[in-house]
Formats: structure tokens, sequence, C-alpha cells
């Protein structure tokens, strides 16, 4: 019977309600039931407001009335939240301010006629906020909260004063007795669980008339609980406007805002606070969803046949979307989230197809496809071949709320992590199709090479200043040894080299694990070089079952200062050659070796290391090597040994990092022509360019 009426309300109220997506219309319907129950406590409020409000006092104190109104406006703008997920991966946003203070402050000094504080905030609040919402549904919403917050508020406070009174409470309160004291404590005790059971029962009602995704039990046992506690916690700092009256009464409107400063500045802390710990969470699910989904996509069947399952299990958690889809070019959709929606116009692929870069368009931005004006933010990112950095198709992104506007440009690098990943999966599906024709052993190895080469950058970056290069040689179909460059905030670049101590396919597997952790926890630990070792450290002794371990340099370079952070598990030490000063003695500069900071990866759960720093002046060189290069073995001379490595940089140090890798090379393969290459052999050469180069 309900769910009817409201079909019908919502028919006349909006016109193309049938037309709506099934999600949309459950949304519209609730939001439609919020507004209607919400109504008669609205209507109740502002007649009894009215009713109460004393003319005299408006009229005598209504500069002081304003000042109230501004201090509880901007404790709302200092507003404190909590966002949570449950299992089926809905998001729920609390949230709550120390704008009670003010307000039971105000009422106990102004009596009834100061509720008028929280109507009017809440009144603006809705007036100044309804920009932001540009879609109709996100405007039913803010309406929906402003007819339940502004009734349901209002007609509680004016309970609590009610109660007050007839617990002997006068007008204005003047603190300091029991006598005086114990009616306002006792008001605020009813006042602060009153917002908390209004939602609940809204919500509960909305679960009975089956509006809500959630059953009654649910709702009751978690969601209605969770809320309950929420708003219990976040409203027991109400308990202090007595405590800011009193010091009214006694001392002033000076001391009082003195006070009221001190709990708009804790109010600052507690925002800041929010902020920081809804980024953690949201980063936290991100790492670990992509965490799950990577060796979800190790594990699933190599031909990629259940890719769509798998992404449809990890996705819903990974983010608070309206609409998800993952497509291939030219028209093969992977992924649709949730099905029942129309799918994104070909328009939009297309125009990624044609412009595959990651981009961002927030809600009232015209989209460049169609010339329409978005009404939500939305998300496209490419997903291009790991080989040839061609566009294989695209992630579409919508989200119809605006709470989180404030990290929605954290959400990208997830996104990006999220295509690499499809596009690591659909390589390997490609690899897989393309050696079924071959023998067993040469497609299996001939497979996790590719794998690897793909792990590595396809190109270095090309960074003002400065000179790169990198290159590694296998001894065998696969390698253990793996490098890389990678991208951090604030222009930085994180340079990687490492070597598991093993040869074949178990070590091939051990490197691509490592690397995509190290790459993960570069992203969490930007500066912190010795922290991303010890989490990749436990992560891999966590996950993995074997003896293997891997040696490893890690540094954080600022192009900038030439300042690098670096740690080393164990690896060989890379070396550094300082620019001999101009009035020095000809002579080759003798190199500084970075060495061990901690032990290898993988032998020690509770192992730590320690990072260090060392200023890369114009014209210094940084040679990072693998053991392939110094255990070269000659049969007449033994091993190529870190002494020529050494004399053989200092000789080419005024050239060129390319020629200096060359000159490298080519001398090891010539020292080991009449033995064998018996270990992989990587090489990275890093160099900043005098001032006049």
């Amino acid at each position: 019977m309900m769910k009817r009426l409201l079909l019908a309300i919502a028919s006349r109220l909006w016109p193309d309600f049938e037309t709506l997506a099934e999600p949309d219309r459950q949304r519209a319907l609730r939001e439609l039931f919020g507004m209607l129950f919400g109504l008669p406590f609205l209507i109740l409020s502002v007649s009894w407001l009215v009713a109460a409000t004393d003319l005299d006092v408006v009229r005598g104190q209504w500069m002081l009335l304003l000042l109230f109104l501004g201090l509880s406006l901007v404790a709302d703008r200092l507003s404190f939240f909590q966002i949570t997920v449950d299992k089926s991966g809905t998001y729920s946003y609390n949230g709550s301010s120390l704008e009670g203070i003010i307000v039971v402050s105000a009422v106990l000094l102004l009596g009834p006629t100061a509720a008028w504080v929280l109507f009017l905030h809440l009144l603006l609040d809705y007036g100044l906020n309804w920009p932001r919402s540009p879609s109709k549904h996100q405007r039913w919403n803010r309406l929906r909260n402003a007819t339940l917050n502004m009734g349901g508020g209002v007609a509680a406070l004016l309970l609590a004063v009610l109660l007050y009174q007839q617990l002997g409470g006068t007008f204005p309160f003047s603190g300091g007795a029991p006598r005086a004291i114990w009616p306002a404590l006792g008001a605020v005790l009813f006042l602060i669980p009153m917002d908390g059971l209004l939602f609940f029962c809204y919500g509960a009602l909305m679960a009975y008339f089956q509006l809500s995704p959630h059953s009654l039990r649910e709702w009751g046992r978690e969601i209605g609980q969770q809320l309950l506690r929420f708003f219990l916690v976040a409203e027991v700092p109400s308990f202090f406007g007595i405590l800011v009256a009193a010091v009214y009464s006694r001392m002033g409107l000076a001391a009082y805002l003195f006070l009221v400063t001190g709990v708009l500045l804790v109010s600052f802390l507690a925002r800041r606070l929010s902020q920081q710990a809804r980024l953690g969470q949201q980063r936290s699910r991100e790492v670990t969803r992509l965490e799950e989904l990577g060796r979800s996509i190790i594990a699933a069947p190599a031909d990629g046949s259940t890719l769509a399952q798998v992404l449809a299990t990890h996705l819903p958690g990974m983010f608070s979307y309206q609409q998800v889809e993952i497509r291939l070019f030219p028209g093969q959709t992977v992924l649709q989230m949730p099905e029942d929606r129309p799918p994104v116009r070909q328009a939009t692929w297309d125009w990624l197809g044609a412009n595959p870069q990651p981009r961002y368009f927030a809600p009232g931005q015209s989209l460049p496809w169609s010339g329409q004006v978005t009404t939500q933010p939305w998300f496209l990112v490419p997903i291009q071949s790991t080989q040839q950095a061609e566009p294989l198709g695209g992630i579409c992104l919508t989200l119809d709320r605006l709470y989180y506007e404030d990290i929605l440009t954290y959400l990208r690098p997830a996104l990006q992590v999220l295509a690499a990943q499809i596009a690591s999966a659909l390589h390997r599906a490609e690899v897989h199709a393309q050696t079924l024709a071959h023998q067993r052993k040469v497609q299996e190895l001939a497979f996790a090479w590719q794998i690897q080469a793909s792990f590595l950058p396809d190109s270095l970056p090309q960074v003002e200043g400065w000179q790169l290069t990198a290159t590694l040689n296998p001894c065998q179909e696969t390698s253990g040894d793996f490098y890389d460059v990678i991208p951090l905030p604030n222009g930085h670049l994180g340079l990687l080299i490492a070597d598991v101590a093993d040869k074949g396919m178990g070590a091939a597997l051990f490197m691509a694990l490592s690397r995509t952790l190290i790459r993960t926890y570069a992203i969490d630990h930007p500066l912190r070089p010795d922290l991303v070792l010890k989490a990749t450290n436990q992560r891999i002794l966590t996950d993995t079952h074997t003896d293997m371990f891997v040696t490893v340099f890690y540094a954080a370079l600022d192009p900038d200062s030439g300042r690098l952070v670096y740690a080393n598990a164990g690896h060989n030490p890379p070396y550094l050659f300082k620019t001999a000063a101009s009035d020095a003695p000809v002579s080759l500069p003798q190199p500084q070796g970075l060495r061990n900071t901690g032990m290898p990866l993988g032998i020690l759960q509770e192992a730590s290391w320690d990072a260090k720093t060392v200023e890369l002046a114009p014209g210094d060189t940084l040679v990072l090597y693998t053991d392939g290069i110094t255990e070269a073995h000659s049969q007449q001379v033994g091993l190529f040994g870190e002494r020529r490595l050494i004399e053989l940089a200092q000789a080419h140090l005024e050239e060129p990092v390319q020629s200096i890798q060359e000159s490298i090379l080519s001398t090891v393969t010539r020292f080991s022509e009449d033995g064998l290459q018996c270990d992989d052999a990587t090489l990275m050469i890093l160099k900043r360019l005098p001032p006049h180069s």
C-alpha cells in the first residue's frame, strides 16, 4: 500500500520517473518517503516554535541571536563524520558537529526563542548547499535531509526545553548551583539520542515497507545499531553547552567567545582527523581489494575466461559507485554494474579511444563527447596494453554522492592500478592464446618470460637535468632479476633493483610478487624506503611458503635537490661516483658504496631496515647492478669483480649513461666469452648532468 502510494506521488513529481533505471527509482522512493516521514515533524516544529517565540527576546537580544547563528554555522562547516561499508559493499555516511554546544548554550541563555538558531541554521545550510547539488536526485536528497533535520531536530530541542522547565530550570541559565545544573543535565541527556532515534525509525520503516536494500532484521542488528552508536558518541559534547552557558552567565561574552573558540579549534581537529581517517579507510580498501584482485587474477584460468566474475567479486567493496562499466574496444563489455542500468554510450568509449588519458569530470563540467553538463563525478581511465601502450579498452566510473568530493582525486591512482591489472590479465590471456600451439614446456617458459618482461618499464622517464638507463640480460628463459622506476608524488622517482636468490620459473614468480608488492607500498610510503621494504617483507612471508629470498636496493630520488633516500636489503652496494673538485689533483674519483642497511627480504618476519641519505651533485653518477655483472666468470681469470667494474665506470664517467652502460656490458661479455653466463645481469645507471649540459 505504501509503495503504491509513493509510486503514484513520484510519477506526478517526476514525469520521467518510469524511464529511470531501477536503482534510481528506488532511491527516489526512499527520498520521497523521507520527506513524507519528516513533514509532520516539520509542521509541528514550526508551529510550536512560532508559538514559543518571545518577541521581547527577539527585539532585545537580536544581536546575540545572530552571533549564536553565525557560530553554529561555523561549527557546522567544521563537521566530522564516519563512513562505513557493510558486507554488501554499500557505503554509509554519518556526520555530526559541535554545533550542539552552541545551540544548547543559546537555548539555556535565551529560552525556547533561541531554537530559531537551529532552525535558521539548517535552512541556511540547505540554501548554501543547493548550488552544489546539480542533479535532481541530489537536490531531493538534500531536501529530505533538511526536512528530517529541521523537523526532528527542532522538535527534539523544544521537547528538551520543555523538560528543562518542568525540572525547575529557568532562563537565563545561571550555572554554579546543583539546583540549576541538574535540570540542564537532564534536558541534554534527553536531547542526545533524539537525532539517532529519528533516523533509526526512518530506516526501520523503510525496511518494513521494503524500500531499503536491507531487511528489517539487518537494519536493527547492524546498520541501526551502528547509527545509534555514532549519534550517541557524536552528540555527547552537547553537555559542554551547559558549561559555556555558565561561563557566559558568570564571566560575560568575552569569556564565552574565548571558550567557544577553543571548541571550534577542537572541531577543526576532529574534522581533519575524520578526513584523514576517511582517506586512510579508502586507501586501505583499495590496497586490500587490489591485492585480492591481483591474487585472484593470477589464480584464475590463464585464458581470461573468468575475468568478469573476478572483477564483479572485488569491485563492489573498492569504490562507492553509481555505475561502473569496463569495456574492451571496439565493443566488448567485460563488466557492467549494476546490470539494470543503461550502458554507457558508445560516444564515450569512442572519445576515450581517441584520448587515452585518465580523466576526471566534476559535477557541472561539460562532457567533451556530448557537450552535456554532468551531474555526477565521472572517471574515465584507459586500459592500455602492457607492451605497446595502445588503448585496449577503458573503465568508466560514476559516483552518486558528493560526500567524498575532497578525496576524489585520490581515486585515480587506484583506478589506474585496476586498469593495469586488467591489462596484465588481458596480456596474460593473449600470451596464453598465442602459445597454445607450442610444446608445453616452451609454452610455459615463453609465457613466463613475456609476463616478466611486461613488468619492466616500457620506457624510462626523461627528467630534466638527469640521465637514466637500465637493462636486464637473463641467463635463462626467465629471470629472477628485476628493476623498476616508480613515479612518486611531487615528481619524485623510486629506483629499484633486485635479485631473487634462485633461477627458473620459481624465481620468476617470486620476482613478480616482490615487484608488485614494492610498487604497491611505494605509493603508501613515498619518502620512506625502509617502510616499503618492511611492509613488503611482511607480506611476502605472510603470502608465501618458500625458502626463496630476494636482495633489494630501493631509493627515493628528489630530482630537484638531488637528495636520494635509500635502503639496501642485502643487495650488492651501488657505487656513487662524486665529481672531483676543479682544484683537486688529477685522479679518478673514488666511489662511495651504498652498503647494506638490513638483511634480504623473505627471511625474517621481524626484520627492519634503516634509511640513509646521500646527495647527488651535478656531475655525480650512480651505478646499480646485480651480481650477474661482478660474478661474470672467465676460465682464465676468474670472476670479473667489483674492482674491474669500478675502474671501468671511472674510465667512462664523462660519457652519457648509455655509453657507460654499453662499455660495461660489452666488456663483461668479452670477459666471459670463454665461460658461461651463470647468472642474470642487470645494470642501472643514473647521472645528474652538470649545469652546462
